[in-house]
């Protein structure tokens, strides 16, 4: 009795016409949601007036016209896919030859650089060049002028200083442009008297002294006093300085004055034609 009020509030006359009556059901939600999906997927990305577009083209054709225009639109989106990938595959040819014609700008513009560089070397190189040339031939005059016109009393004094050194020095200079004297070697290196031995030094100022004593009296030869001038003075040099200052007691009359007995002895040996004067009470010292 329950099951036919059952069946006779549903409206089904029977069971198989309720049983009908469920799948129709069951079959109208699933159209439903369906209808609801395809509602939601036509409405996204749309406005109000895209979707009045859409309603309008779906009711103005059937189902066949529309199925004709979704198989040309397939096919002109298979012709723009394709359109798409060529202008894919050519833009990725001009990307290769953009970034050919990048380096070859770019080795274009450092071999210009490369050549603006070089021209300015060769530039430089001949400046250098030229003022290398010009410090040689100012070198050259200026120990020309200093070899051909050096004043007596370097001359005189070289002299002396080459003697005394036993050759190991030919001259002195006096550069114009500084205050030092100079040593000069027989290869023709400059040393600053600064950096030469105490003992060498001795003869260079010695030699000095000598070449400006001369010069003092040119015409008139007079008399030249030494007092214990060779106090640094080495046996070598001490005997060298003895034929120096003989050398120039023949010219004029030079008087020497030591205490020392090793420089007495040194011009007895050196000079034995000089005078040796001895004090009394000072036998056993230097001659005076």
């Amino acid at each position: 009795a329950g099951g036919r009020g059952a069946l006779a509030g549903a409206g089904a006359p029977g069971a198989d016409a309720y049983e009908l009556r469920l799948r129709v059901d069951e079959r109208r939600r699933a159209l439903r949601l369906a209808r609801r999906e395809a509602e939601l997927r036509l409405e996204a990305g749309r406005d109000a007036a895209g979707l009045a577009e859409l309603a309008a083209l779906l009711g103005g054709h059937d189902e066949a016209a529309l199925g004709l225009m979704a198989e040309r639109a397939r096919t002109d989106l298979a012709d723009r896919e394709a359109e798409r990938s060529e202008a894919l595959d050519r833009r990725g040819r001009l990307a290769q030859e953009l970034e050919r014609l990048r380096r070859e700008a770019e080795l274009e513009e450092r071999t210009q650089a490369l050549e603006e560089c070089r021209s300015e070397l060769d530039r430089h190189l001949d400046r250098y060049a030229m003022l290398a040339l010009t410090a040689e031939l100012i070198r050259r005059t200026k120990r020309s002028f200093e070899e051909e016109r050096q004043p007596e009393v370097l001359r005189a004094a070289s002299h002396h200083f080459a003697e005394m050194t036993g050759g190991a020095y030919v001259r002195i200079v006096a550069p114009g442009d500084e205050a030092t004297l100079l040593a000069e070697t027989p290869d023709r290196r400059l040393v600053d008297s600064s950096f030469l031995s105490r003992g060498t030094q001795e003869q260079m100022y010695l030699s000095l002294r000598l070449a400006l004593a001369a010069a003092a009296s040119p015409s008139q030869a007079l008399p030249l006093l030494l007092d214990d001038l060779f106090v640094h003075f080495d046996a070598d040099r001490l005997a060298r300085a003895v034929q120096v200052v003989g050398r120039i007691a023949r010219e004029r009359q030079t008087l020497l004055f030591t205490c020392h007995a090793h420089v007495a002895h040194a011009f007895r040996q050196g000079l034995p034609e000089a005078g040796f004067v001895t004090l009394p009470g000072r036998e056993d010292a230097a001659a005076r």
